[in-house]
């Protein structure tokens, strides 16, 4: 920071006061013919750089800085979200703030660009999109020094009525499945018991599938528009698990196609991945209504698989890795309202946990009716397929990483393991093992 005397047009000298601004580049402003003028400019803005709230508003239209925006994002983002943004700018934000100066741009003209997409019809989740893109617009304004605040910060979201999810039932699942061509049939059966998206499945080669450990291994996905890419997330890289009936499928399915390792698992007469569309309106629907089941789309059948694993009660983890969901957040934001209620039952077993009685006909090691496997000191266990469920706060409760089954070594073992010897006992033989309950006493 500095402050520069130049000569100026009326021959007297002009004060500048120079310093740098948060792209690096130096900002002149001028202070007039007096220095003390310059040198205050100067303080003030090292004082705004000390608060973080140095701008140099700048001459740039929304328009051009829209476009420099776009540039910013290419290279950040995937093809088809780059696709959605460039659309949305010059659909909609382009238009509407053409004539604007980025620097200008009030909270008053969001309100006003709410209300225009409103009378054009756009649903709310659309329009929420468009302040989205906007907000991601002003974020890096302010990141540039061009701004000092996000105008659609403050402006408030449209509210979205709430659409129930569609999903099939087993007796629909069954109905459906038998008026699908059996040409398409391994298709569709897949899509209902892993959840996969479309593109995914469209995807998959036969190297991803593992048959004999009943494994499928999601590494890519395909858009007609974009071709083969990354997968969503890095989370939708994933390893799915495959029931005894699709693994029977799809190893009938595979002789019949006479698949090879880098041979996609369904591809069209050409070798090449299937029109999604097509598949939709020719198959999908025309079965559905073969079997007098309500019309749904391709991607409902990833509803119906998570709403198929809640009904068992399989544990929400393991749920959210087999969807591909970067957060459990997610699952439970999607399906946490078709979960039972945790509330029922609590205060019998609140109770059952302080106050019940020692079981006078087993001792605690010894297997008995009402506690086959053993259970130490009255202690409640519940042994499920999917899960089990340990209530003991002096019991160590582990959790596998890779499936998501809760179990206790205790009480499975009869006996204390040392940590080398942890291994899921569920199936999958994972020693990838976190301890979630509390620390086991010693006794």
């Amino acid at each position: 920071m500095a402050v520069v005397k130049r000569p100026g047009k009326d021959g007297k000298p002009n004060w500048y006061s120079v310093v740098r601004g948060p792209d690096g580049n130096q900002v002149w402003e001028l202070g007039g013919h007096r220095k003390k003028n310059a040198e205050a400019i100067e303080r003030r803005r090292k004082q705004q750089k000390a608060e973080g709230t140095f701008c140099v508003l700048t001459d740039k239209g929304f328009s051009e800085f829209t476009a420099d925006w776009l540039d910013y994002k290419e290279p950040r983002v995937r093809p088809r979200t780059y696709k959605g943004y460039e659309q949305d700018c010059r659909n909609h934000a382009v238009p509407f703030f053409r004539k604007k100066k980025l620097s200008q741009i009030t909270v008053a003209d969001m309100d006003d660009y709410v209300t225009v997409l409103r009378k054009k019809g756009l649903s709310p989740r659309s329009i929420n999109k468009q302040l989205v893109v906007l907000g991601m617009i002003f974020e890096r304004a302010i990141v540039l020094g061009y701004l000092q605040k996000n105008p659609a910060r403050y402006v408030e979201r449209v509210r979205e009525t709430h659409k129930e999810m569609e999903f099939l039932n087993p007796d629909e699942i069954q109905r459906f499945l038998s008026a699908v061509n059996p040409k398409h049939l391994v298709l569709f059966l897949l899509a209902i018991l892993t959840g996969l998206r479309q593109g995914e499945i469209f995807g998959l080669r036969w190297s991803d599938c593992d048959l004999v450990r009943a494994l499928l291994f999601v590494r890519r996905t395909y858009h007609p528009d974009y071709g083969f890419a990354e997968t969503k997330t890095a989370a939708s890289r994933r390893v799915v698990h495959l029931s005894p009936v699709l693994v029977e499928a799809l190893v009938a399915h595979k002789q019949e196609t006479n698949g090879t390792a880098d041979d996609l698992i369904f591809r069209n007469r050409a070798g090449g991945p299937l029109n999604g569309q097509n598949l939709v309106t020719r198959v999908l629907y025309p079965s559905l209504e073969t079997a007098g089941v309500k019309r749904v789309r391709f991607h409902d059948l990833r509803h119906t698989y998570a709403a198929l694993m809640i009904s068992m009660g399989a544990n929400i983890k393991f749920i959210q890795r087999q969807m591909g969901h970067a957060s459990i957040q997610t699952t439970l934001d999607k399906y946490g309202h078709l979960l039972p209620d945790v509330a029922d039952g609590v205060g019998e077993r609140l109770d059952n946990l302080v106050f019940g009685e020692k079981d006078p006909n087993n001792d605690g090691g010894t297997p008995s009716d009402d506690h086959p496997e053993g259970v130490n000191n009255g202690v409640r266990k519940e042994l499920r397929t999917a899960q089990v469920s340990v209530v003991d706060p002096h019991r160590l409760i582990l959790e596998c990483d890779r499936c998501g089954h809760l179990w206790s070594p205790n009480l499975l073992t009869g006996g204390r393991l040392p940590r080398g010897y942890w291994k899921c006992p569920w199936g999958c033989s994972s020693e990838d093992i976190s301890r979630i309950g509390c620390r086991p006493t010693r006794r």
